[in-house]
C-alpha cells in the first residue's frame, strides 16, 4: 500500500541538498557580516539584505523536489482504485483545479509568509536572535562572522535539514497518497480512511486516539484536526493512513 523505502531514499536526498543550501546561506551571512568590518552596532538590521537574498532558497528547492515525490506517492492509491478512476485521471501539477497543485500552492504561500512553521521565517528569526545576542556583548560584525565560521549552529545543522526533509516530504508524500481518494469521493463513491500509528512507545496519545476510531468518513477530520496522516499539527509524525471504498 505504501513504499517506505522510497520515502527514506527521498528524505536522505532532500536532507543532503537542503544541508548544502544551509551551508551556502551560512557563507553568505559570514560574507555579509565581514563586509561590515569592525563596526560595533547594537542592531541586527544589516542582515536585512542577506535575508531577502536567501529567503526563497529552501522553499523553492522543496517545491521542485516534492513534485516527483508526490507522483511516486500517488501510484499505490491509483492502482488500488484503477478500475474506478476515469480513464483520463492522472496526478498532475499544471491544472488549476488539481488538488495536488492546490496543496503545493498553499504550501508555497505558507512558506513565503511569516506563518507558523515557515522555514525561512523561522531560520532568519533564529539568526537574528544569535546576532542580536552577540551584538549585545559588544562584538563587531567581523568578530561575529568569525564566531559563525567556527560554530556548528543549529540553524545550519544537518539535523535541521533532516527535520525539514522528513516533515515536509512526508506530508507531501501522504497528501498525494490521499488525493486519488478525494477524486473518488468527487465521483460519487463513499470513501473512508484509517489512521495507522507506528505502534511503539513514541506514538503521541492524540495519534493513538485517531487510530482507535478505526474507519471514519474521508471528509471528516480526525479529532486532533488532521485530514490525513502524517499529522500537519506535529513534526516528525511517523503515522500513515489508508483509504477504502465503503
Amino acid at each position: 500500500m505504501f513504499d517506505l523505502s522510497y520515502i527514506s531514499a527521498q528524505e536522505i536526498r532532500k536532507t543532503r541538498d537542503i544541508f548544502k543550501i544551509f551551508t551556502k546561506q551560512k557563507k553568505m551571512l559570514v560574507d555579509a557580516l565581514e563586509s561590515l568590518g569592525e563596526k560595533s552596532i547594537k542592531s541586527a538590521d544589516p542582515i536585512d539584505e542577506w535575508e531577502s537574498e536567501t529567503r526563497p532558497y529552501v522553499g523553492d528547492y522543496l517545491f521542485v523536489a516534492l513534485k516527483p515525490l508526490m507522483l511516486q506517492a500517488s501510484k499505490p492509491t491509483i492502482e488500488q482504485y484503477n478500475k474506478y478512476l476515469p480513464e483520463w485521471y492522472t496526478l498532475r501539477f499544471d491544472l488549476p483545479t488539481d488538488p495536488a497543485k492546490k496543496y503545493l500552492d498553499k504550501l508555497r504561500r505558507l512558506h513565503l509568509s511569516n506563518y507558523q512553521w515557515s522555514i525561512s521565517a523561522t531560520t532568519n528569526d533564529e539568526i537574528r536572535g544569535i546576532i542580536a545576542q552577540w551584538l549585545s556583548d559588544g562584538l563587531s560584525y567581523n568578530a561575529i562572522a568569525k564566531n559563525i565560521k567556527t560554530q556548528d549552529l543549529f540553524v545550519f545543522s544537518r539535523a535541521r535539514a533532516n527535520l525539514i526533509a522528513i516533515t515536509e516530504g512526508g506530508r507531501a508524500y501522504w497528501f498525494a497518497h490521499f488525493e486519488p481518494a478525494i477524486e473518488m469521493q468527487k465521483m460519487g463513491y463513499t470513501m473512508e480512511k484509517l489512521w495507522i500509528t507506528s505502534h511503539d512507545g513514541q506514538v503521541r496519545s492524540t495519534h493513538s486516539h485517531n487510530e482507535s476510531l478505526s474507519w471514519i468518513p474521508l471528509e471528516k477530520k480526525f479529532p486532533n484536526g488532521d485530514d490525513f496522516a502524517p499529522s500537519v499539527m506535529d513534526i516528525r509524525c511517523r503515522c500513515h493512513h489508508i483509504t477504502r471504498i465503503v
